[in-house]
């Protein structure tokens, strides 16, 4: 028995990509609105609005809707119902006791035979149109293939979460403890008043305009701003360390007998406490702007400062202590040994007349995003000394340091705790010992038709010292079973670069550069890709390889010189990084336009007649006269070629008709010329612009909400400008959706092997590139011979699908099959049980390897002997 997902059939067929839900829930644009990448521009270069934008995303919004059971019945089951889906009683069953369940049983069983019927309508719509647009029926198998995950477990997999939540308790409690503990010491300090000898000492002036009672914290450059006032109700601490716990009474608890859970140690108090820097200058929370630092304007005389100044800031007034503040930086400039560089970006705020706010830069990189906290593990922290672009503590140095390590190990754990106690799993034996989990894995839950699952497809490899990393090992076989499996190499490069091949002429495996270096390059001899653009561009492989896997989904030089900015390069170096990366890949972008049929004849004419009168055509990546790609011929925009210039030249004086009569299309298609990856881009790129995107092995539609507006006369400009929108999107459907396609025909294949040659396997899962499966130990070496060969044939297919009738040996099989006990990224990675057990590595067999155990046949060897 096999289920079928009718929300992923929604989502491959109308669904949204994330990014277009904004679109999607705004109920009307305007012109300075979302909808500025639609604008045009007037002769001035003023965005002009038009109407014709609201009814093309009226459009649009037929065509889609989200994911929801609610929305897609009202999407697809636009007849009359009585149909009543009331979700409030959705979380009825986790939310409320037994006895709340019996007492509303008949509503909740209503709630439940709604909820079927609605599903029932919304397939009998839908599965018409999903078989219209993946039309293959491999499409289908391997969608119920992926959907139908199976884990096997052992009393492992509840000693593990007893184990992890009390490692991770121990680690935060023990923190937790020290931190209320340095909070009470600040109280104790700086919550004493300043006495005359003490002005005096400070050069405090009376006649300034100061608190009535000076207390110290009135100079702190960091506590001012914290509400140091003493409840009523509560005097023994300050509102602000009554906010430091979730509840009130957590405050007066015992501090051996302190929680973790107690505290909410996130708390914009916390930096204060610790009085952060970023380079020199102090930390500060500002209401919708987040974390930033206080940096002095310019020309002023530090000696005529003020010991404060009464500013506002999110409309509650506070004095400043601004001398405090002005020596603090001046202090910390001292420490530095590098010259301090002014911010390069505007004030956000300014404080009086000395100080002005900046935002802290985000990890992302885009500067209007805010910090939401100081402590995020890609921020950048130096303990030991003060540095420009890092934030350092001035106090407390050691709590800070023992506060963060018991984050980085505990976080992922925190993060993932819940995720797995939410896991169903079911055992075979009353003692608990064996069983398996079967988690609902959306087969297709992204618009590239990925899986989607919150646990088991998104968390990340075991990493040694991380509580929690190695939950994955926690799957485990029974005796006389063994998981195999194997990461698919390359997979999405692989397909990318056949992409490309198919566009050149020879229809030969590696007649690119970039497939050249997919299929020959070797790491050790650093001749990948990775490595050459390392050197070519002058950047670590490691860099290398982040961008070059970013280029291939679709993103842009905008993201590039971002990640390298956050790697701490320069901004200036960061465009030339960038500029030099896309023209090496890439090749240099220009615009181009398809000659017509009768146009590409007029222009092979135009070929011999230069060849007669003996002129040489240089077609390179600075003087790019043509390109031929899939048959047709592309000439660049008139306005930046002499070449093109010419040939309308030509064809008006010899043959009398006008160039634009003769190009495909009115609008230019952006194509590459120059780069490694060239031929690549050019297929995305011209793909994308198809009617009806389509991926090349089973014709598997793009969805709906992403499909290009048919560009007519009457909406030309405007369907024009929404298709590039998403673009970058479509590019990276065709690269990940033809995965997707690859991971379906293995699956199936390895499904119709196992079966017609009696192997004994079961899929267990498949994590983004690799697939598993439990497999009976007598039959586990033809398995892995099955998994080799399915990942050949699949390869083969594809390349056949693309006009390329050869498979070369260095991707016709994988690298290696794991044959192991347990679920881990590699058989020779240390893998513990949760009572510290070492588990024995596994085998990792090449295809020799294979040959050698199977004699290289599926059949049951000792079957045929007897």
């Amino acid at each position: 028995m096999k289920f079928w997902c009718t929300m992923s059939m929604h989502i491959a067929c109308s669904g949204m990509a994330d990014h277009q839900r904004r679109l999607y829930e705004k109920s009307k644009l305007n012109s300075y609105d979302y909808m500025s990448n639609f604008y045009l521009e007037d002769e001035d270069g003023v965005p002009v609005f038009t109407k014709q934008f609201q009814a093309i995303v009226d459009e649009w919004k037929s065509k889609t809707c989200k994911n929801s059971l609610e929305a897609v019945f009202n999407h697809y089951c636009s007849s009359p119902t009585q149909i009543k889906l009331e979700k409030e009683w959705q979380g009825f069953f986790r939310k409320n006791s037994i006895e709340d369940i019996r007492d509303n049983m008949q509503q909740l069983f209503l709630y439940c035979a709604e909820d079927v019927r609605a599903t029932f309508e919304v397939y009998q719509k839908l599965y018409p149109k999903f078989c219209k647009r993946f039309p293959h029926p491999l499409t289908f198998c391997g969608m119920m293939e992926m959907a139908n995950v199976y884990l096997p477990i052992n009393s492992n997999w509840r000693h593990f979460y007893d184990k992890c939540e009390k490692l991770s308790s121990s680690s935060m409690n023990e923190i937790t403890r020290k931190v209320i503990q340095m909070a009470r010491d600040v109280i104790e300090e700086m919550d004493q008043t300043i006495e005359n000898k003490e002005r005096e000492e400070n050069q405090i002036n009376e006649s300034e305009e100061m608190p009535e009672i000076l207390r110290k914290y009135h100079l702190d450059p960091w506590l001012f701003v914290s509400n140091w006032s003493r409840p009523n109700k509560r005097p023994q601490w300050p509102v602000w360390y009554w906010g430091l716990f979730q509840k009130l009474l957590h405050a007066n608890t015992p501090l051996e007998e302190l929680e973790a859970d107690s505290v909410k140690l996130m708390c914009r108090e916390l930096p204060r406490l610790f009085g952060l820097c970023y380079g020199p200058y102090p930390l500060m929370f500002v209401t919708d702007l987040g974390w930033g630092y206080i940096v002095p304007k310019k020309n002023f005389v530090s000696s005529s400062l003020p010991e404060t100044q009464l500013i506002k800031i999110a409309d509650e007034s506070v004095h400043m202590p601004i001398r405090s503040i002005y020596k603090q930086i001046i202090s910390n400039k001292k420490s530095l040994n590098q010259l301090i560089s002014e911010p390069l970006k505007s004030a956000v705020l300014h404080f009086g007349d000395f100080f002005s706010f900046y935002r802290l830069p985000h990890p992302s990189g885009q500067p209007h995003l805010n910090v939401g906290t100081p402590f995020s593990k890609k921020m950048k922290i130096n303990f030991e000394n003060f540095e420009e672009d890092a934030i350092h503590p001035t106090r407390f140095v050691d709590i800070l340091k023992r506060f963060l390590d018991s984050r980085s190990v505990t976080r992922f754990w925190g993060n993932y705790r819940a995720r797995y106690k939410e896991q169903l799993p079911v055992w075979f034996d009353e003692n608990s010992e064996n069983g398996a989990i079967v988690p609902s894995v959306i087969p297709a839950g992204t618009v590239t038709r990925r899986a989607v699952h919150k646990l088991w497809l998104t968390s990340a490899n075991a990493k040694e010292g991380i509580i929690g990393s190695d939950l994955k090992s926690m799957i485990q076989c029974s005796n006389g079973y063994s998981l195999v499996g194997a990461d698919v190499d390359s997979q999405e490069q692989w397909i990318a670069a056949l992409f490309g091949d198919s566009l050149h002429p020879s229809k030969r495996a590696g007649s690119t550069a970039f497939s050249a270096m997919l299929l020959a390059g070797n790491k050790s001899e650093k001749t990948d890709l990775h490595s050459v653009v390392a050197k070519t561009v002058g950047i670590s492989r490691d860099h290398a390889k982040v961008l070059n896997y970013a280029r291939l989904y679709g993103a842009g030089s905008k993201h590039a010189e971002q990640f390298l900015k956050t790697q701490g390069i320069s901004d200036i170096t960061s465009k030339k990084l960038t500029k030099k990366l896309f023209e090496t890949t890439k090749g240099k972008a220009s615009n181009y336009h398809r000659l017509s049929e009768s146009g590409g004849k007029y222009f092979e004419e135009y070929l011999d007649y230069l060849h007669n009168q003996n002129i040489i055509i240089e077609n390179t990546s600075k003087n790019n006269s043509y390109l031929f790609v899939d048959g047709c011929y592309f000439l660049p925009n008139v306005t930046f070629s002499s070449f093109t210039l010419n040939f309308a030249e030509w064809l008006f004086n010899y043959k009398k008709t006008n160039l634009n009569d003769k190009f495909a299309s009115r609008y230019p298609i952006k194509l590459y010329n120059g780069g490694y990856e060239s031929n690549t881009f050019n297929y995305l790129s011209l793909k994308s612009h198809q009617l009806y995107p389509e991926t090349p092995v089973l014709k598997c539609r793009l969805s709906e909400a992403l499909e290009p507006f048919p560009v007519t006369i009457k909406n030309g400009p405007e369907a024009y400008a929404f298709n590039t929108l998403y673009k970058r999107t479509i590019i990276n459907w065709f690269v990940q959706s033809s995965a997707v396609d690859f991971l379906h025909m293995l699956l199936v294949c390895m499904r119709w092997l196992c079966t017609t040659y009696g192997i004994r396997a079961r899929f267990m899962i498949s994590i983004h590139d690799e697939v598993r499966y439990m497999v009976v130990d007598e039959d586990k070496y033809r398995c892995a011979l099955a998994l080799t060969l399915s990942n050949m044939y699949v390869r083969a297919a594809i390349s056949e699908s693309l006009g390329i009738r050869e498979l070369p040996r260095s991707v016709a099989f994988f690298s290696q099959v794991d044959i192991d006990k347990v679920l881990r990224k590699e058989v020779t990675l240390d893998c513990e049980t949760p009572g510290g057990e070492k588990v024995e590595n596994g085998e990792a067999l090449t295809i020799e390897q294979i040959i050698d155990k199977t004699g290289g046949s599926l059949e049951d060897l000792k079957i045929i002997k007897n």
